[in-house]
């Protein structure tokens, strides 16, 4: 009971610093220009009117959302890495084309077997999702049957 007490707490002394900030803010505006008011309010505007207190199952599947779209961004980042060293071992061939010393064969075939791995456990990620039936917004998400 104590922990919820701590956190019912520390989200309303959080919540209250924002609001405070808010009304200087607010204040600040008021002896602005025109357009500085008309962005301030919107900005104000989109802070929440009350406090709320945060129940732990609410930050669990918070923290377990973030991790599903974390999944989903690393999946993202395999691909692009993935392009680029494919990319940066066509650059290797055209150097070794044009007789640079320093070139290796062996700098050229990691290059692009690395990067064609990491494209391929992108390719691998999607198709298994799909394959079980979900889309790409499905990556990283529990399924209950």
């Amino acid at each position: 009971m104590r922990i919820a007490t701590f956190y019912r707490n520390l989200s309303i002394r959080i919540h209250g610093a924002f609001r405070l900030a808010g009304e200087r803010l607010t204040e600040r505006i008021l002896n602005s220009s025109f357009a500085a008011r008309a962005l301030g309010v919107s900005a104000i505007g989109t802070l929440p009117a009350t406090a709320h207190a945060a129940k732990v199952g609410d930050m669990i599947s918070d923290w377990l959302s973030a991790v599903k779209e974390g999944v989903g961004f690393v999946t993202y980042i395999f691909l692009l890495m993935g392009v680029i060293g494919v990319g940066y071992g066509c650059k290797l061939i055209m150097d070794k084309s044009n007789d640079r010393a320093d070139v290796k064969t062996s700098h050229i075939v990691v290059s692009l077997v690395g990067g064609a791995f990491l494209c391929m456990l992108w390719a691998i990620i999607e198709i298994l999702v799909s394959t079980s039936g979900g889309s790409s917004s499905d990556i990283g998400k529990v399924r209950s049957f």
